[in-house]
């Protein structure tokens, strides 16, 4: 009897020690997933802001090739517009580009 009281309180250690040992494992599993998590959002929000800052520009382009072709429509009598008029500084790849990036 004296034998298997010795070796009780040595298996609640050795118990306690695995149990914490598990804890730890999932504690390093989860945060790792949590980590991963957190990178895959950093990912997706500059994904869509480059979908956005896209998009932009397409929009502008396409405003402006509608504007384009309102003035190039037949005006009330029917007849063409035969020269346009445009301001080359609105025009220019530098303003478009840091107009989407603002």
């Amino acid at each position: 009897m004296k034998a298997r009281t010795a070796t009780t309180g040595a298996t609640l250690i050795v118990v306690m020690l695995l149990t914490l040992l598990m804890l730890a494992v999932v504690l390093a599993a989860s945060m790792r997933l949590g980590l991963a998590s957190r990178q895959n959002t950093g990912d997706q929000k500059a994904i869509l802001q480059a979908q956005y800052k896209a998009e932009t520009g397409v929009n502008l382009i396409r405003s402006r090739l509608r504007d384009y072709e309102t003035l190039l429509a037949k005006d009330r009598n029917n007849e063409t517009v035969v020269q346009i008029r445009m301001d080359p500084s609105t025009m220019r790849p530098a303003l478009v580009k840091a107009w989407v990036e603002a």
